[in-house]
């Protein structure tokens, strides 16, 4: 067995939300408005650098000031210290450039660390609390070997009526708008990983989409951070999401058609084909003209 080489280097991350943030960070939707990255050096066991910089949020012709009361008492930020700052766009690709130097020479906004830095930005203490974690995990002989991995995209699959599935897996997302599509709702949970084919779109009794879709999550935890996007927003549409069973999921995404699991299996090793169901057409259409339809 292969054993994996712990990575040279970790980066830390810490971002500030114009208005909830601590273990609320993100329920509310706010912008990030301040945005902290941390480079440590595990051959060494030391921080090498720390990155903080401000970002302006989009303007938005509703809102008079870009930070919250809540936002502003909690990390001691202003209205003047994000005004002119750059967008995020922008903070990203300095990040980018960042990791792909590894955090030699960066271009501003360091703090080069020898001991403890007694700053007290909000966002940089936060990331001192991460070093002194990672430090004491590699001084208790931890290895970070095993990254977690976060799906990019939605994977194909089919669920069987005999599947057993774990409750603490699935939600119920409703108030969908009627044209989404199953990768449409697995990115409104980017950041989790939903199962192979773990978007069940569910239909009214005429057979149409009701505007709920039963989605299934890899891991418990992952389905209590999807839980927390109650009221987010797809496009103008804020969405309901709740808990839901394993059942629930089967019913609506189980099929008993053990032809196309025979299919998939065969043709789908790389994930990337899948099958469709096409009704209307007409009875003396053949396979050919199906596959020649633009």
């Amino acid at each position: 067995m292969v054993t994996q080489s712990p990575p040279p280097y970790l980066v830390a991350l810490f971002n500030v939300t114009a208005g909830q943030n601590g273990e609320n960070l993100g329920s509310d939707e706010q912008q990030i408005v301040f945005f902290v990255y941390m480079l440590y050096d595990v051959s060494n066991n030391k921080v090498v650098a720390l990155h903080h910089q401000y970002v302006r949020p989009v303007e938005d012709d509703v809102m008079e000031t870009a930070l919250t009361e809540e936002c502003k008492i909690q990390t001691g930020l202003n209205e003047d210290l994000i005004k002119n700052a750059q967008p995020l766009d922008q903070v990203l690709d300095e990040f980018e450039r960042f990791i792909v130097q590894k955090g030699i020479h960066p271009e501003h906004g360091v703090l080069t660390l020898d001991g403890v830095d007694q700053s007290i930005e909000y966002g940089i203490r936060h990331c001192q609390d991460m070093a002194n974690i990672i430090q004491r995990l590699i001084n208790d002989g931890h290895h970070f070997t095993e990254p977690e991995i976060i799906k990019d995209r939605l994977e194909p699959g089919i669920c069987s009526r005999n599947d057993i599935v774990d409750d603490e897996t699935v939600v119920r997302s409703r108030g969908l708008p009627w044209q989404s599509s199953d990768q449409d709702i697995a990115r409104f949970f980017r950041g989790l990983n939903v199962e192979k084919g773990g978007v069940a779109l569910c239909l009214s009794q005429q057979g149409r989409r009701n505007g709920e879709a039963l989605v299934r999550f890899e891991s418990k935890e992952h389905r209590d951070l999807a839980l927390r996007k109650h009221k987010h927003h797809l496009g103008q549409r804020y969405i309901e999401v709740y808990r839901a069973t394993g059942k629930d999921f089967v019913n609506v995404a189980g099929g008993s058609n053990t032809e196309a699991q025979v299919f998939l299996s065969r043709h789908s090793d790389d994930g990337s084909q899948v099958i469709v169901r096409m009704r209307g057409l007409p009875y003396s259409c053949s396979a050919q003209q199906v596959v020649c339809m633009p």
